[in-house]
């Protein structure tokens, strides 16, 4: 939680790891759940925070497939922090695609 809001305050950005989603899904694993509380730690100790999460998959689907399925995550992720409290009017998803993939 202490390194997400320095590197935050740093920054203005943080790149988050260990949000997990089931294999060519937007189900999010169980074991992502220590990563979203932190997230949502952060975002209730600074109310004037606002985030965009950004959804990504593998490169193993097509880029349309891609695209829908990283946008289909950032909005899960969305969905799990409004319903830990967050208010979504803080909260913007966009899909990035997968690795490697240029987005326009």
């Amino acid at each position: 939680g202490a390194t997400l809001a320095s590197e935050m305050a740093k920054a203005g950005r943080a790149v988050v790891y260990g949000i997990n989603f089931d294999f060519n899904s937007a189900t999010i694993r169980p074991e992502s759940k220590a990563m979203l509380e932190q997230v949502a730690g952060l975002l209730r100790d600074d109310l004037e925070l606002s985030i965009t999460i950004e959804g990504h998959t593998d490169d193993i689907g097509g880029d349309a497939f891609n695209q829908a399925l990283s946008e289909t995550r950032a909005n899960a992720v969305r969905s799990w922090l409004v319903a830990l409290g967050i208010t979504s009017a803080r909260l913007q998803a966009a899909g990035k695609g997968g690795v490697g993939t240029d987005v326009a």
